[in-house]
């Protein structure tokens, strides 16, 4: 039930050409579906245990703040992930530790659940790193539809501010991390599945 309807979508983009180029090319969508998974499976337990702190933070008077999220690209310093994420690790170390000593088969089965509480704080700090998010937007996983085949209104908007951008620093309006419809005459543009490797560091975009 929790996957059938992400791995019919799969199938259905798989079963055509037209599917697969818009998700970047077969590779590039098995890649970062199969990745998406795993990650969503480490991400589970920290999100229930988080989920549980927050309610249980109510139950004793908990005053609720609702503060916008930030868009903006930032990294998450270690001591920042601990300051947040301790609970977290202390209930993997716990319930790894526990099942491993008293029901070493059982900590096998539900170990997956205890590995993502355990390593809660080195998930938190590489996944919001920004280097790491440049690295794989060049090779282009996790591509979705409208980064290839964007509606008319973005498409647009999209390139007026590029263009007008590129005017003032008097660079070619092209770089890695633009849209493949918006950089189809750069060389590096990755142009089959063979290009799952990160581009040469002088087509990287500027920092």
């Amino acid at each position: 039930m929790v996957f059938a309807p992400k791995l019919a979508t799969i199938i259905d983009a798989l079963s055509s050409s037209a599917g697969r180029r818009r998700f970047g090319c077969g590779v590039r969508l098995i890649t970062g579906s199969l990745a998406e998974i795993g990650f969503s499976a480490l991400l589970a337990p920290i999100m229930a245990i988080a989920h549980s702190r927050f309610l249980l933070g109510l139950l004793f008077g908990r005053a609720v703040v609702w503060g916008a999220q930030r868009r903006a690209i930032h990294q998450v310093r270690p001591i920042e992930a601990v300051q947040r994420l301790w609970p977290q690790t202390a209930f993997g170390v716990f319930g790894f530790g526990w099942m491993a000593l008293y029901a070493p088969p059982g900590a096998l089965v539900i170990s997956p659940f205890f590995v993502g509480a355990l390593l809660a704080v080195p998930i938190a700090v590489s996944s919001a790193s920004p280097a790491l998010g440049r690295r794989l937007t060049r090779m282009g996983l996790w591509r979705i539809p409208d980064e290839v085949e964007p509606a008319p209104a973005p498409r647009s908007a999209w390139s007026a501010a590029v263009v007008d951008g590129a005017r003032h620093r008097s660079r070619r309006p092209c770089h890695a991390t633009s849209p493949p419809w918006l950089r189809s005459g750069c060389s590096a543009v990755p142009r089959s599945c063979e290009s799952l490797r990160p581009l040469a560091a002088h087509d990287a975009p500027p920092a």
